[in-house]
Parts: C-alpha cells; structure tokens; sequence
C-alpha cells in the first residue's frame, strides 16, 4: 500500500471553503480510481494560517499513477483549491505502508512487493 503525502498553507478563514471543495470534488474524483484507499485530511493552525495534510491510500504505485499520471510525483491541484491557499506543494511524497493498525495491512519489508494491477 502506498501513502501519497500533499500538504499546503491557507488564511484561516478559508479552511471551510477548502474543506467543502475537498468533500465536494476532490473527495469523489480520488474515489473514481481503481486502488484508491481512502485517506487522511490533517490540518494545524499557526496564527492566522492553518496547515493542511492530505494522506491518502493507494493499493499500489500503478493505482497511484492511474489517479496522477506518469509523473506521479508531481501535486493534483485544481485551480479552485489553488486560489485558497497561501502556497502548497508541488510536489508530492509517497511511501510505502509497512504496518497499519487502523486496516490491518500488515507488509513484510522483508518480502518482495508483488505488483497489484489496480
């Protein structure tokens, strides 16, 4: 399983309309993919500007490019949630799942991944 890490900064006073965009389109885009897990929305404010985290779960690289494309690094951010934000990442970070106590994955770094097709 795989971790896809994006994270961005916005005025406080935005974070509810960023988080009705989230729940409104790009909660159902990211669930329109085959492999796609579910995720994570962190968020943490610092003054007058909130942190937000999206985690979200992927059964494999391959499922993770079906929803990113060959440069699957690269951050998905629509111009509407573009707008909201102070800045944000352009780049995303993934890693591999070893151990989830919430789903009971259980990988064995050990063990040789086998490619999922989804």
């Amino acid at each position: 399983m795989i971790l896809r890490s994006w994270s961005a900064r916005a005025p406080i006073g935005n974070t509810a309309a960023f988080l009705d965009t989230f729940k409104s389109s790009i909660l159902p885009h990211m669930e329109g993919f085959p492999g796609y897990r579910g995720c994570y929305l962190l968020r943490r404010e610092e003054d007058d500007q909130v942190h937000i985290q999206v985690l979200s779960l992927w059964n494999s690289p391959a499922a993770v490019e079906g929803f990113a494309g060959t440069d699957a690094l690269t951050a998905v951010v629509s111009p509407a949630v573009a707008d909201l934000m102070t800045d944000y990442d352009t780049e995303v970070r993934h890693e591999t799942v070893v151990l989830d106590t919430v789903t009971g994955h259980d990988e064995d770094p050990a063990t040789p991944k086998q490619e999922d097709p989804s």
